[in-house]
C-alpha cells in the first residue's frame, strides 16, 4: 500500500432448510399491469424551472447554514409526526429522537445489518423478475433512488429513461431536451451514456458518456439543469457522495474530477491512475474509491489530498463499497474480491465467480453485508462480506440472461434493479443475440436482521 500526494488541486455450516421460492408482497411491492410512457409531459415542467439570480444565503456564515439546515429538518420530521394524529406530544418527540439517533449512527457508519446468509433460504425464479423494455440498444448503467420509487437507466443508443414505480403500475419517461430554443445552449447526449448517479436526496440525477460531457438533471422535473465538458476522454463512471451533491467522475483520461453541484461548479481534478478508470464508488467520508486498467484500487482522502493505492491483477473493471474501510471489486479475469485499507492486496480472492466470465458490474445493500455481483453467465449472484473473517461467501444465485452491465439496490433493499444488454457496456467483444437489452428489477424477500 503506497501513499501518495494528490496532484491538480483547485480550480462453521449448519444444514440449510429447504429453499424457499421467493413472493412479492403485494402490500410492500406492487410491480403493477401498467407501464405507460409519459415523456412528452416534460416540456412543460422545464419552462418553469427558472430561479432567482440572487441567492438569499450567501451571506450566511457556516454556523448560521448549520442552524438553518438543522431547523429546516426538523420542521420536516414534525411534519411527517403530525400526519399521525394518535400522536401525543412525548410520542412524537420519542420518534424524532428514534430518527435522529438513527441518522447519527448512519453518518458514522456504526449502523451495519447483517442480512445477507438469510438469503440462502430463498430460491429464485424468473417469476421474481420484472422486465422493463424501452431501450433498443444494451443497457449501460442503472441507478435507483433511496426511497426506491425512481429508478433511472441508460444506453448505447444515447438514451436516458426514468421508471416511476407506484402501486398502479411503472411508467416510464425519456429524459432529454425540450424542444425549444432556449435548450439548445445546452448539448444533448449524442452517443453512448456509461455512467449514471442519483444524489441521496433524488434532487440531481447525473450522466456521462462517450461524448465527454457530464449531464447534471432535475430528479423531480427531469429537465436538464447544466451540462459540463472537462473530461478529455468518455466519462465511464459516476458517484454522489452520501448525503451531499458533491459528485466524483471517473474518465478514460485517467482522471477524477470533482464537482460540487448546489454551487454548480467544478472543483478539482484528481490525478494517479495509469491507465483508463472504470469503476467509482462513494460512501459518507469525504473520500471516494476508484479502479482502473492499471489493476489498481485507489482510495482518494480528499481534505488530506492524499491517495493509498492498492494493486491486483488484470482490469478492475467494477468497485462499491460496503463499509468505509472494506470494498469489493470485479475485474475481466472472472475473480470478485474484498479489499481492506489495511492491506495493500486484496484480503479475499473469489476466482471463476460466474464461471471465469469477466465481472462486469457490483453494488452493495447500503449499510448491510449483502452484495450482488453480474457477468454473462447467466445469473446475478449475492454474496455475504463477511468482515469479521474478511471473506465473500455465497449465499444465492437469480437467473437473468446476457450481460449485467450494471446493478443497484435502492436503501430499503426491496430490489436489486439490474441493466442488462446482448453484450457488454464497453464492447463488442462477444454478442449473445437470445438476450434482451433492458432493465430487470429482482423483487427481494423480506428477511429478519440478525
Amino acid at each position: 500500500m503506497k501513499r501518495a500526494t494528490v496532484r491538480g488541486k483547485k480550480s462453521s455450516t449448519k444444514a440449510a432448510p429447504p429453499a424457499k421460492k421467493t413472493k412479492v408482497n403485494d402490500a410492500a411491492f406492487d410491480w403493477g399491469d401498467n407501464i405507460a410512457s409519459d415523456a412528452e409531459d416534460s416540456e412543460d415542467e422545464t419552462k418553469n424551472a427558472s430561479e432567482s439570480d440572487e441567492d438569499p444565503y450567501a451571506n450566511e456564515t457556516a454556523d448560521e447554514t448549520r442552524v438553518r439546515l438543522a431547523k429546516a429538518y426538523l420542521g420536516k420530521l414534525k411534519d411527517t409526526m403530525d400526519e399521525d394524529d394518535d400522536d401525543t406530544d412525548g410520542e412524537q418527540d420519542k420518534r424524532v429522537s428514534s430518527i435522529l439517533e438513527q441518522d447519527v449512527q448512519e453518518a458514522s457508519g456504526k449502523l451495519f445489518k447483517k442480512i445477507a446468509e438469510n438469503f440462502t433460504e430463498f430460491e429464485f425464479d424468473e417469476e421474481s423478475s420484472k422486465y422493463l423494455q424501452g431501450h433498443k440498444s444494451p443497457v449501460t448503467a442503472v441507478c435507483a433512488a433511496e426511497d426506491g420509487k425512481t429508478i433511472y437507466s441508460a444506453s448505447k443508443d444515447g438514451t436516458i429513461f426514468k421508471w416511476t414505480l407506484s402501486s398502479e403500475g411503472i411508467t416510464k419517461a425519456r429524459m432529454e431536451l425540450p424542444k425549444d430554443k432556449e435548450a439548445k445552449k445546452l448539448p444533448d447526449h449524442k452517443k453512448t451514456v456509461l455512467a449514471l448517479a442519483v444524489s441521496t436526496d433524488n434532487k440531481f440525477v447525473a450522466s456521462g458518456g462517450v461524448d465527454k460531457l457530464l449531464h447534471v438533471w432535475d430528479g423531480e422535473t427531469s429537465a436538464l439543469l447544466e451540462s459540463f465538458s472537462g473530461h478529455r476522454d468518455a466519462i465511464s463512471c459516476l458517484a454522489f457522495r452520501k448525503r451531499s451533491h458533491m459528485l466524483f467522475s471517473g474518465s478514460f483520461d485517467r482522471t477524477v474530477k470533482h464537482w460540487n453541484l448546489t454551487e454548480m461548479g467544478y472543483v478539482e481534478t484528481l490525478f494517479g491512475h495509469q491507465n483508463e478508470i472504470t469503476g467509482i464508488d462513494s460512501l459518507q467520508k469525504d473520500r471516494v474509491v476508484t479502479v482502473g486498467r492499471d489493476s489498481s484500487v485507489r482510495l482518494w482522502k480528499i481534505p488530506e489530498e492524499t491517495q493509498l493505492v492498492f494493486q491486483g491483477t488484470g482490469s478492475i473493471d467494477c468497485i462499491a463499497m460496503v463499509t468505509d474501510e472494506y470494498y469489493v471489486t470485479g475485474d475481466d479475469t472472472g475473480s470478485v474480491s474484498l479489499w481492506f485499507t489495511g492491506k495493500k492486496k486484496a484480503a479475499f480472492v473469489e476466482r471463476g465467480a460466474h464461471s471465469n466470465k469477466w465481472i462486469s458490474a457490483i453494488a452493495v445493500l447500503p449499510r448491510t453485508d449483502l452484495v450482488a455481483t453480474g457477468s454473462s453467465d447467466g445469473f446475478v449472484r449475492l454474496w455475504r462480506a463477511n468482515l469479521q473473517a474478511r471473506k465473500l461467501e455465497s449465499v444465492a444465485a437469480i437467473p437473468v440472461p446476457g450481460f449485467v452491465n450494471s446493478l443497484a439496490f435502492p436503501k430499503d433493499g426491496r430490489y436489486l434493479v439490474a441493466g442488462i444488454g446482448k453484450e457488454h457496456r464497453l464492447g463488442r467483444w462477444e454478442v449473445q443475440k437470445q438476450a434482451k437489452n433492458g432493465v430487470v428489477i429482482i423483487a427481494l424477500p423480506s428477511v429478519d436482521e440478525e
